[in-house]
């Protein structure tokens, strides 16, 4: 027995291990997403391909949704431009402005209206304008929204949400305007259209600005994972402000003067801001693509035992 007594010794004192498994008041409790590692065995056992590795890596990206919709956002943003330069209308004037982006009067939307007997898939054919780009951003918008708001726990990332779902509301609202605006019943042979101008007009802001408005509002995170202070919110504000500026020089150019070509240049409200998005939301795609999973570190309050 004195021989096995002189072999023992302490692994560990009672009195850390007890203080090891407590917190204190102030320590810090580390909670949100974790990176999920992928196990050793599986590797050596698997060893896969460059091709498959990378394509399995790209699937496990956590912003992998957000990539994919930005990049289609932006690759019909810029056929959307070029399509609009290259065949739509025969003057200068009539290339920087489409009207169902903003119309100046009634009749350029009663040319978009349902015609008689059209079928659903045709009109929507017609107006594609109005859906084709707006759900592509509107996604993007909501879809970056809610994985950064989620990730950060970020309050004013997650009003992009319900932003990004506000305009998308408003292309649907857009497309029913100009479906039931002409009467169903025509009366004494006479087919009656009216297309609410002003109602139109509320929509397609919110429709085009809802998207750069909850996207900017992913900018504080940004700037805080990359340890910058005002990169990401001045650089997402460019296409916010271009917006709002064209916007509200057309709207005043339609009140002044009804939309006359004295004030041709405030008619590029759309090229405007189609510039400014691809410039700052490619940057935004790729720092989504290099953006590793982040946690929330969250501080409690010391209080008295």
């Amino acid at each position: 027995m004195g021989s096995d007594d002189s072999e023992l010794e302490v692994l560990q004192d009672p009195s850390s291990y007890t203080k090891s498994i407590q917190k204190d008041n102030g320590a810090r409790w580390v909670r949100g997403l974790t990176p999920i590692e992928t196990n050793d065995s599986v590797k050596l056992t698997t060893a896969p391909s460059s091709t498959r590795s990378w394509v399995l890596r790209c699937m496990r990206h956590w912003l992998l949704v957000p990539v994919i919709l930005g990049v289609c956002c932006l690759l019909a943003l810029t056929m959307d431009m070029a399509d609009m330069w290259m065949t739509h209308g025969t003057t200068y004037l009539e290339r920087r402005r489409h009207p169902l982006d903003f119309p100046l009067n009634e009749d350029e939307l009663r040319g978009f209206t349902a015609l008689q007997g059209e079928s659903l898939m045709h009109h929507l054919s017609r107006v594609r304008r109005i859906w084709c780009v707006s759900v592509l951003s509107t996604l993007f918008s909501l879809a970056i929204s809610w994985r950064i708001g989620i990730a950060a726990r970020d309050f004013l990332a997650l009003c992009g949400v319900g932003v990004s779902i506000l305009s998308l509301l408003a292309t649907g609202g857009q497309w029913i305007l100009l479906w039931t605006a002409c009467d169903t019943k025509p009366k004494r042979g006479n087919i009656e259209c009216k297309a609410p101008f002003v109602l139109y007009w509320c929509l397609t802001v919110a429709r085009m600005g809802g998207p750069l408005l909850a996207v900017w509002f992913t900018a504080s995170v940004f700037d805080d994972v990359r340890g910058y202070r005002f990169f990401w919110k001045i650089f997402l504000a460019l296409p916010v402000f271009a917006y709002v500026s064209g916007a509200a020089l057309l709207a005043n150019c339609c009140k002044r003067g009804g939309g006359s070509p004295s004030c041709d240049g405030e008619h590029a409200v759309y090229r405007w801001c189609s510039v400014a998005t691809l410039l700052s939301w490619t940057q935004l795609v790729v720092s989504c693509w290099a953006q590793h999973r982040f946690n929330v570190v969250l501080m409690v309050k010391p209080h008295n035992e």
